[in-house]
């Protein structure tokens, strides 16, 4: 019985956790300013990409500033042709996790409930799906220029290099390393909400839920 009875208390403390980590992000969201584009000199394009769990931050290969084009060139030596896509997680996760069908529960409540390495994963595409997954928006130049200097920043660094990952992974794709671990409250979500207030962008200012980091320019 003494048993039952601590466990019956911890199933209570969890959901209560449980709850109000939902509660917290969803007034975090709902307070968060939405997004009026306004005409610019100088528009910049980009793209941010959500599903059920995750997001990306697209840019045009044509558009990366001289710093991030120095860590990408070797990598992608065609980059300026299609687009570019960031985004952050787990690292085993992401190189072992290519579909949904892959995933292994363990290494997600891993990845959530103890600070695990942290990657940025760099895709290169030729083009981009159109669809509602997509959400484009037009920004000033200073913002593209914060907003890729946040995203460099997120890389780990070593001898003024960004540190790359040996991570199983197909030829359009790339990981470095992240300069922040992931957990439970620093995730893949919320690194792109980072992102975006960093370029003046408004977004929670925490957002663990993909749905919660676009919520403010849909």
């Amino acid at each position: 019985m003494f048993l039952l009875r601590i466990i019956k208390k911890l199933t209570a403390l969890l959901l209560c956790m449980l709850v109000l980590y939902v509660a917290v992000s969803l007034l975090l969201m709902w307070i968060t300013p939405s997004y009026s584009a306004k005409p610019v000199k100088n528009p910049k394009r980009l793209y941010l990409f959500h599903d059920l769990a995750h997001t990306e931050i697209i840019l045009p290969g044509t558009e990366l500033s001289p710093p991030l084009s120095k860590v990408l060139a070797p990598v992608f030596p065609r980059y300026q042709k299609g687009f570019i896509a960031f985004s952050y997680g787990d690292a085993r996760f992401m190189a072992l996790t290519h579909e949904w069908s892959d995933l292994d529960p363990l290494l997600a409540i891993k990845a959530l409930f103890t600070d695990t390495p942290g990657a940025i994963r760099v895709g290169h595409y030729a083009a981009l799906r159109n669809d509602t997954t997509l959400i484009p928006l037009t920004i000033e130049r200073k913002q593209m220029e914060k907003l890729q200097k946040a995203i460099l920043q997120s890389i780990r660094q070593r001898n003024d290099a960004a540190v790359e990952l040996s991570l199983p992974h197909p030829p359009y794709v790339h990981y470095f390393a992240a300069s922040q671990p992931y957990n439970l409250f620093y995730t893949c979500n919320q690194w792109t909400a980072q992102i975006l207030r960093s370029a003046d962008i408004p977004a929670p200012l925490w957002a663990p839920f993909a749905f919660e980091a676009v919520y403010a320019v849909k």
